[in-house]
């Protein structure tokens, strides 16, 4: 599931098992899965982390990611993982959740309006820095 995310993304899923189990359930864990299973099949999942917004003082939950798998698209998993997500979220005490969704994904847009978030568009654009970029900066000496 996690390479069929990636390829909807245009990218190539390079995690390993090892990461997976690392930093959702090892000592070093920095995030929650929660699985999707009709029957006895994982059909999807949520990946959640958990910070702070230190500024107004708060516990956050936010969904890095959430995929269902195309077959069981418009039958309720989305709903059920994200339900999961905001039960998993009050029972850690935190008093937000938040996500992201890309320009394109008009479904998944429609299912987290359906299910009461807002839209925000008073927040900055989006920024990332990565692989040579990154480098340059961490070395960079002024």
């Amino acid at each position: 599931m996690v390479k069929a995310l990636a390829a909807g993304c245009g990218d190539e899923a390079k995690v390993t098992k090892r990461d997976l189990l690392t930093y959702c359930f090892g000592h070093k864990k920095l995030a929650t899965i929660l699985l999707a299973i009709v029957g006895q099949q994982p059909v999807g999942f949520a990946i959640t982390r958990e910070w702070i917004n230190f500024y107004i003082g708060i516990k956050l939950r936010h969904v890095d990611f959430i995929f269902v798998d195309k077959r069981y698209r418009q039958a309720g998993v989305g709903s059920a993982l994200m339900q999961a997500v905001a039960k998993d979220a009050v029972k850690a005490k935190c008093q937000r959740l938040s996500l992201d969704v890309g320009l394109e994904n008009e479904g998944a847009a429609r299912l987290y309006k359906k299910l009461g978030f807002v839209k925000r568009t008073d927040i900055a654009v989006h920024y990332r820095l990565s692989d040579s970029g990154l480098m340059r900066l961490a070395r960079r000496k002024d």
